[in-house]
C-alpha cells in the first residue's frame, strides 16, 4: 500500500509516520521522513484495518496536527469494470445507451456475480462531478439516455461504479462529445415544374428545422433560423 501526505508545506518540512494499531507497520515507518511511504502487503493483516498517522514539522519546529488514513487489505481484488458504448458521432436527438460489465477475480466466491451493484453518474464537462451536481444518476448495468437530454456542443463524463458482495468497488470512466446536427433545409410542397408564362412561383422554406432544437417531436422553426437563397441555372 502507498500512502501520501498532501497539504500546504513550507521550507524544510519533514514527516513523521506511525501506526497505533499495527506494531510491525509502526516499526517499519519509524525512519520514514518523506511525504510518501510504501507499506509491504505482508505487514497488513487481511480483513483488519491498519491506521496510518502522519505529522509534518517545518524548519522552525512547528508541528501539524496528526492526519490519519485507514488501510484495509482484502484477499479478493475489486472487479475489473469496462464501459461499452457505440462509436461517435453522438447527436442530441438520438437515444444513447451505455453498458457496464464487470469481471471478477478467480478468487471470488461462487455466485458473487449475482451480488454486483452498478451505479451510473452522468455529469456535464470532462471531469467527474459529485452526484448532487450530476445530470443523471442511475442504477443497473445499462444507462439509457433519451434523445433530447444532452446539449449539442457539450462534453459529458460517464462514470460506472461497481460494488461486489464484499464491499470492494471499482469504476470505469468515459468522456463523450455531443456534436451539433446538420440543419435540415426543406421547401414546402417539394419539387415542382413552372413555365415561363406561369404566375409567380413562391417558395416557402419554413419546414426547415434544426434537429437539435426538437424536443418530444416538436421543433422550433420560425424565428430560430436564418435563410439564404440562391438560383442555379
Amino acid at each position: 500500500a502507498e500512502v501520501q501526505a498532501e497539504g500546504a508545506s513550507g521550507r524544510g518540512v519533514t514527516q513523521r509516520w506511525w501506526s497505533f494499531d499495527n506494531a510491525d507497520v509502526s516499526a517499519m515507518l519509524a525512519n520514514e521522513t518523506g511525504s510518501t511511504v510504501r507499506i509491504p502487503g505482508h505487514l497488513l493483516p487481511v480483513g483488519a484495518v491498519t491506521t496510518i498517522t502522519a505529522t509534518a514539522t517545518n524548519f522552525l519546529g512547528a508541528t501539524s496536527v496528526p492526519a490519519q488514513h485507514e488501510v484495509l487489505r482484502k484477499l479478493v481484488p475489486p472487479p475489473l469494470v469496462s464501459i461499452q458504448i457505440s462509436p461517435p458521432p453522438y447527436r442530441r436527438q438520438y437515444d444513447l445507451t451505455a453498458f457496464a460489465s464487470a469481471r471478477l477475480s478467480e478468487c471470488a466466491a461462487p455466485g458473487a456475480d449475482a451480488l454486483l451493484q452498478f451505479r451510473w453518474v452522468l455529469s456535464l464537462g470532462t471531469e467527474p462531478q459529485q452526484e448532487d451536481d450530476a445530470v443523471m444518476v442511475r442504477t443497473g448495468s445499462e444507462l439509457y439516455i433519451a434523445g433530447g437530454t444532452l446539449s449539442a456542443g457539450s462534453h459529458y463524463h460517464l462514470r460506472a461504479l461497481v460494488i461486489d458482495g464484499s464491499g470492494s468497488f471499482s469504476r470505469a470512466e468515459r468522456t463523450i462529445l455531443v456534436q451539433a446536427s446538420p440543419l435540415q433545409a426543406a421547401l414546402k410542397g417539394g419539387d415542382r415544374t413552372v413555365w415561363r408564362n406561369s404566375a409567380d412561383a413562391g417558395l416557402d422554406a419554413s419546414p426547415s428545422y434544426d434537429p437539435d432544437a426538437c424536443t418530444g417531436g416538436t421543433c422550433r422553426r420560425a424565428g430560430a433560423l436564418s435563410y439564404a437563397w440562391g438560383c442555379v441555372l
